[in-house]
């Protein structure tokens, strides 16, 4: 969806602080209308048919939950998704809510993030189900059009099935005819000439083709048919028909042809055939069985339907490529929040997976920009796996990790004997990736003679092993990446420009994980799943989810990864966040503060944080905290 503000939203609360909060977090990006009790949330509904409804539960009069009920039954507002605001934690309330008709639930105080993204993910949710809808509406309509093009053509079939039997019937009454004129006047030649005359007349004018087949040999052709197969009509007299035929249908015409010498009737046909000026002609055939010259034969009568073939093989492809693209939306809504082995729904995420659906089948070079821990290899690996390239080797390399003297003997390998210690020859990165994937990883850390050595080898002049004199070659595709500002490298001179531009064809920018800290939740349920393998996949308490959502990651995704897999075996987190340093050095401001009014410091600020973020909530502050509110009561006192 590129323009969100075409998308209305009703929001329906009593309390105005709720719905100034909602204002505040939506307004920016949707057309928002506000009701502040369920009467009148119906009657807007109904009249003008928002797009989605966030409804609180508890309100005077009638509740959220015969609301979303009522609205169910209307046709014209049972499709709109609707979305309780609840402060409400029972799961039989939210169970409720589901069994009424409610397709997600945002809990109070709100959360601008998750209003959100909830409600962008059931906007995108109906948005791809209504464009699922038209795409099934439109295979309808093409399947309707298929329907109606094969009544006619089968009508069209007949039609001509007709016309051909009858023009068999007049040639065989000809035929006939002939006959009988030959035994007549078989020693009159004047008579003869002129019954072969009449015959010729009759098959010349016919716009089908027509010949007549004896002993598997042509033994009679009409101009129409040597025009049909381009061939001149002298050339296809006495040859077996079956050499124009294209050679996988050769078996199916013969096992035809054995059949109409049966006496049995063999309802038309369609095969391709190859004319005399190489090209291929679709041929549709009608045959029977005659008597020629006394003796039995076969009578066909062949028109050219290449176009009408072609039409059908089009309308078959393009069928086929509708039900592709269904598949592909469907597998498309069904895994939005996955790609290969990259985890993550925040749009910068989505933005890689959409980069790489669109590069892996090419063999453009890839770089990938991002700090230490966001997944650059990770990313490498999934181009590969998803381009032409995938059977073949993925060789990742840290650049960084390789000395100067080492470069050509890791990169372009050593014959035997090039040096002291090497007794057999050994193969280079290069070679090893032949055909494959070369992944330069901290591409940055390469010298400017290594640049050019490497440059040379991707640029097509091959290189050379240590000790060989003969040039290789090998076809590799280059992706790298870095953690480094390369741009900043070229101005400063430690980056080649030729080497810059060369594998700067293709950028791919990671997000650092504070930027995108909506995949969090997602990354965090992964972890657990590979940790807890095989076992019951343990959850985390709430503080320590908090905790792991408001860290800044330095490390990335590795950092996350790290923590989590400490925490489960050590059962505490390891990490220090800013606010929990920054508290702790307010508490030592005097360098006489006794012991326990720096506990009392720190309790005061820690509780003062801790209803600053659930809002001044005081039962959520003290469930937070793992104390009872009366305890809370007291300490604020």
């Amino acid at each position: 969806m590129e323009n969100l503000s075409q998308y209305k939203i009703l929001l329906v609360d009593d309390v105005k602080m709720n719905i100034r909060t909602l204002v505040e977090t939506l307004h920016e990006e949707y057309e928002l209308y506000v009701v502040l009790n369920g009467e009148s949330a119906i009657e807007h509904a109904r009249r003008y048919l928002p797009d989605i409804i966030l409804l609180d539960i508890v309100m005077p009069g009638m509740d959220g939950f015969e609301v979303c009920r009522r609205l169910k039954k209307y046709p014209v507002t049972a499709d709109i998704p609707i979305i309780f605001l609840t402060a409400l934690t029972e799961l039989e309330d939210k169970t409720t809510g589901f069994e009424a008709g409610a397709v997600d639930y945002i809990t109070k105080p709100f959360d601008p993030l998750e209003v959100r993204a909830r409600v962008r993910t059931h906007l995108d949710l109906r948005y791809a189900h209504e464009r699922l809808k038209k795409i099934n509406e439109h295979l309808r309509d093409e399947i309707m059009e298929r329907r109606q093009t094969e009544a006619a053509l089968q009508k069209a079939s007949n039609e001509l099935e007709r016309r051909v039997e009858e023009r068999t019937a007049e040639l065989m009454e000809s035929n006939e005819q002939l006959r009988h004129e030959i035994d007549e006047h078989k020693r009159t030649l004047g008579s003869l000439r002129a019954s072969e005359e009449r015959y010729r007349l009759l098959t010349e004018n016919v716009a089908d083709g027509v010949c007549i087949i004896q002993d598997e040999k042509l033994v009679f052709i009409n101009p129409a048919f040597a025009t049909i197969f381009a061939y001149p009509e002298e050339s296809l007299l006495g040859k077996d028909l079956v050499f124009m035929i294209r050679d996988d249908h050769k078996a199916l015409f013969r096992d035809i042809h054995k059949e109409l010498e049966k006496g049995a009737r063999v309802k038309d046909f369609q095969i391709p055939c190859i004319r005399g000026d190489d090209r291929e002609v679709w041929a549709e055939g009608h045959y029977n069985v005659i008597r020629w010259e006394g003796e039995p034969a076969i009578l066909g009568t062949v028109r050219d339907v290449t176009q009408r073939r072609l039409k059908e093989i089009a309308r078959a492809e393009e069928r086929a490529h509708l039900l592709r693209e269904i598949a592909d939306l469907r597998a498309n809504v069904k895994n939005c929040y996955k790609f290969g082995n990259i985890i993550g729904k925040s749009p910068a995420i989505r933005e890689i997976y959409k980069r790489i659906a669109e590069i892996a089948d090419f063999d453009d070079d890839v770089i990938i920009f991002g700090e230490s821990g966001t997944g650059k290899e990770l990313i490498a690996r999934t181009i590969h796996s998803l381009s032409s390239r995938q059977n073949n080797a993925f060789v990742p390399i840290n650049c960084g990790a390789i000395p100067e003297a080492l470069f050509e003997n890791e990169f372009f390998g050593h014959r035997k004997g090039a040096f002291t210690g090497a007794d057999a020859d050994k193969p280079g990165f290069f070679d090893l990736a032949n055909n494959g994937t070369l992944f330069l990883d901290e591409v940055g850390e390469l010298t400017l003679n290594m640049q050019v050595k490497l440059l040379r080898a991707v640029e097509g002049a091959g290189y050379t092993p240590v000790g060989d004199t003969e040039v290789r070659k090998t076809d590799v595709r280059i992706i790298s990446a870095t953690n480094r500002d390369l741009t900043d490298a070229l101005k400063k001179g430690t980056v080649r420009e030729d080497f810059f531009y060369r594998i700067h064809i293709i950028p791919i920018h990671v997000p650092p994980l504070r930027n995108r800290k909506e995949d969090i939740s997602l990354l965090i349920d992964h972890f657990l799943k590979l940790h807890n393998s095989g076992k019951n996949i343990r959850s985390l308490p709430g503080n320590i989810l908090e905790a792991l959502y408001n860290h800044s990651w330095p490390g990335n995704v590795r950092e996350l990864k790290n923590v989590l897999k400490r925490y489960l075996t050590l059962n505490c987190l390891d990490f220090i966040t800013s606010d929990e340093a920054s508290s702790s050095e307010n508490i030592f401001h005097g360098e006489k503060m006794l012991l326990n009014e720096a506990v009392a410091a720190f309790e005061k600020d820690f509780i003062s944080r801790a209803l600053e973020r659930n809002r001044g909530h005081r039962s959520e502050t003290a469930k937070m905290l793992g104390i009872t509110e009366r305890t809370l009561y007291r300490k604020l006192k």
